[in-house]
């Protein structure tokens, strides 16, 4: 018997199959989805090894070596993630390394060790009373020295189990509860220490407690408690930080559906196992829908997995779902770390959670019995990858629904052209929310700039919305600011001989944050000083130019003194505590007005909030890119949509320099139909997705002539490969819409193409690029599938 296995090693020139005889005592032990180690290369290095397939004979004669040593008991991943893992690997031209990555445990494959422990009974051998406490195989076989047989049996039979832990110096952090020890005895407590029976009381009532939400609740200090701790009254437990939520989250009542809801509720529930498009304008219930239908899984046992597309909306997501629920649920993304994934990760495989919430790269959560995917505001663009595996997360989702029979739900208030395209030719469900849950939808108002510059106001804040924001602070109702530019300034220009300040590493200009006084590249991170006087031509008049949420907010202070401020983007928002703290200030009604980037602009719903004021409508509508016109409709509705959501009335006010624009208006009317037919007409039209595939080839050398010279060689094998084929066009090469980043020159080449050549297409340019990597090994090549992108 043989073996195919992916290496453990970054090297791009070995991300490819390797194959390995299984020795006759490894035959019955060996299971797809192990780990084993394997000799490689001329010196026979032990090297870990992921295998993929096991065949009894291979066609071609090959010399092998046989495998050394199986390292799991238990497969890591099943089929069905290592499937996936090589439909990336073939569907993307990912590679095949970072394919299995992603579909594996977190941490480095070599820190994940497998450990053995007694079930909870009665029977009794040596084996089992040295299994009291966790041991690994290494320790039992020195022990005992049986191989994996011995303990499949042990497992098979009830007796023991394993569980997979990540080791290595990753920190640990513990969460500390309180709880009483025994009967409480209030005579050997001081009659004046009332915050000790303050704590005493508030245990006897609630139980076990988190350590600082009980000295919060009850206002008590340190050594209140650690007297009663001294006393032997009360005791800590320490338990390791899980991201996991339980019994956290008040309760979320259930609702009853509206008509609307409970049409699309009864669809889904009498007609699973196919994909849905749920369309529902903001505000019109789409997660009661959810909830209820995940609801009903549950009750039968099925697992779902719900996507978010901003980890600023899953404190949102996790209370809904656990404070309905009531139960463990499981949370998967990028602001954890790895100990933490990895605990996510473990509890799923596992069986101990049935709910994960989590970005995109929650898909390749381990369930076995999935009933529900629900990806919220699919139309967004994090959910496709762009970095190896460059995956699309609905066409993962669609393959794990077929693997397990279950539902998949696309849901947005402004579903993307692909997805609605595919509804309306029936190959998706489609269900439709058309009215909100309080009946009104907010009052939208365009203000025209150039008046504004008319009438010398200056200023980022516009007449009309000034006036509204003052109302609204009155009222004690709250406001968004949506401004989709970071940093206090876009760039540095000199007036009198024109120059901007750009990146030393990067053809871009490098944006003033003023909170460092830094110039910074928010494409390789190099920061620099800025200049008081112009480098180019010496001159003193050299000054910021643009605005971004820092300079808003600025702004805004000074305009609004007194009002609580708060600030929401990259640079604020560092990690997922600052994510959560900031959505406890909305929710307690202790921030008036919130500034924000796109992260705020989607799905979050705060009660309060009457007032939206888009500051530069216009920034996402002068992006070069076939995309743009969708991305800006998509964008200005969600946040027009985060305005008047319960029983107050909304308004927004949508400032720009172009207030006659197409998308501009079809957004002020709430009008997704006209503009989705006017888009897809000319995305028919000229050939763009959905309706063709878009292939880009980006070629990365530090020499700019290199660059050109590989860029045009390769356009050349194309011309001789497709010049004939009219389903296949090549534009370019030309430089990219950014030429230069981090010292490297970029070069894009443009494929369009329809279905029946991409098998082809794919093959040729796999040749194509293992060609020119080879020869040019300082070269870069990547390549996308209908990225976000082209440029």
């Amino acid at each position: 018997m043989y073996c195919y296995v992916i290496l453990d090693s970054k090297s791009r020139f070995l991300d490819r199959s390797f194959t390995y005889h299984i020795p006759v005592k490894f035959k019955n032990s060996l299971k797809k989805g192990m780990r084993v180690i394997v000799p490689f290369g001329k010196a026979n290095k032990r090297t870990i090894a992921f295998v993929y397939e096991i065949k009894k004979d291979i066609e071609e004669e090959i010399e092998t070596k046989d495998i050394i040593e199986i390292i799991d008991s238990e497969a890591i991943i099943n089929e069905e993630l290592i499937d996936i893992a090589f439909f990336m690997h073939k569907r993307y031209l990912a590679p095949l390394r970072s394919c299995i990555k992603q579909v594996m445990p977190p941490g480095n494959i070599k820190e994940i060790r497998e450990y053995f422990y007694k079930c909870n009974h009665k029977n009794s051998d040596k084996l089992l009373d040295f299994l009291d406490e966790k041991k690994s195989y290494e320790e039992i076989k020195e022990k005992f020295n049986i191989n994996y047989d011995i303990l499949e049996s042990y497992k098979n039979d009830g007796l023991i189990k394993s569980k997979f832990e990540l080791i290595g110096n990753q920190k640990i952090n513990y969460v500390y509860y309180i709880s009483l020890n025994k009967e409480v005895n209030y005579n050997i407590i001081s009659k004046n220490a009332k915050k000790q029976k303050e704590i005493l009381t508030y245990l006897e009532k609630n139980n076990i407690t988190e350590y600082k939400k009980l000295l919060t609740t009850t206002k008590s200090s340190k050594s209140s408690l650690d007297s009663l701790i001294k006393k032997g009254l009360v005791k800590v437990l320490k338990k390791e930080k899980n991201e996991s939520v339980e019994n956290f989250m008040e309760s979320y009542d259930k609702f009853k559906l509206n008509d609307e809801q409970e049409k699309a509720y009864r669809e889904v529930i009498n007609n699973p196992n196919r994909p849905y498009l749920l369309k529902g304008v903001t505000g019109s219930g789409k997660t009661e829908v959810f909830l209820q239908i995940v609801e009903e899984n549950l009750k039968n046992n099925k697992d779902a997995i719900i996507l978010v597309p901003e980890i600023s909306l899953t404190p949102q997501t996790i209370e809904r779902f656990q404070g309905r629920f009531k139960q463990k649920i499981a949370v998967m993304h990028s602001k954890l770390t790895i100990k933490e994934r990895f605990q996510q990760w473990r509890m799923i495989k596992n069986g101990e959670v049935k709910i994960v919430i989590g970005a995109r790269s929650a898909i390749f959560a381990p369930f076995k019995n999935l009933g529900i995917i629900i990806i919220d505001e699919e139309h967004d663009k994090s959910y496709l990858s762009g970095k190896d595996p460059k995956y699309h997360t609905d066409e993962i989702a669609l393959l794990r629904r077929k693997f397990h029979n279950a539902s998949l739900i696309f849901a947005s208030a402004t579903p993307s052209l692909k997805t609605m395209l595919k509804a309306k030719s029936g190959e998706y469900g489609l269900l439709e929310l058309k009215e909100r849950i309080n009946k009104t939808f907010p009052k939208i108002e365009i203000v025209d700039m150039r008046k504004e510059l008319k009438n010398s106001n200056y200023s980022m804040i516009s007449a009309n919305l000034y006036g509204k924001i003052i109302d609204r602070l009155k009222k004690k109702e709250q406001i968004i600011l949506f401004l989709n530019k970071v940093g206090h300034n876009s760039f540095t220009f000199c007036r009198s001989c024109g120059h901007v300040i750009k990146c030393e590493a990067c053809d871009v200009a490098m944006t003033y944050h003023k909170h460092v006084s830094k110039l910074v590249c928010h494409y390789c991170g190099r920061t620099k000083n800025q200049p008081k006087i112009c480098p180019s031509c010496g001159s003193k008049k050299i000054k910021e130019y643009g605005a971004g949420t820092e300079k808003l907010e600025e702004e805004v202070r000074d305009m609004f003194k007194g009002a609580k401020i708060l600030r929401m983007d990259s640079i604020t928002v560092k990690n997922r505590d600052s994510y959560l703290k900031m959505y406890k200030l909305m929710k307690e009604n202790k921030v008036d007005i919130l500034i924000g980037t796109q992260m705020i602009a989607k799905g979050l719903d705060f009660d309060n909030v009457t007032l939206v004021g888009v500051i530069n409508a216009d920034i996402n509508l002068n992006v070069d890119d076939y995309t743009a016109f969708e991305s800006s409709f998509q964008i200005l509705t969600q946040v027009s949509g985060r305005a008047g959501r319960s029983n107050k009335n909304g308004e927004v006010v949508i400032q720009t320099y172009k207030p006659d624009n197409f998308v501009i208006n079809t957004v002020s009317n709430n009008d997704y139909k006209t503009f989705y037919e006017n888009e897809i007409a000319i995305r028919k039209a000229f050939s763009y997705p959905p309706f063709i595939n878009l292939l880009t080839i980006k070629i990365l050398n530090a020499s700019r002539l290199k660059c050109i010279d590989i860029s045009n060689r390769i356009k050349k094998y194309l011309d001789l490969e497709f010049s004939q084929n009219i389903y296949v066009e090549i534009i370019g090469p030309n430089p990219c819409k950014i030429s230069r980043i981090n010292n490297k020159y970029r070069y894009n080449i443009i494929i369009k193409c329809n279905d029946n050549s991409l098998d082809y297409l794919f093959d040729f340019l796999v040749r194509l690029r293992n060609h020119f990597i080879n020869k040019s090994k300082d070269s870069s090549i990547i390549i996308s599938l209908n990225p976000n992108d082209i440029n």
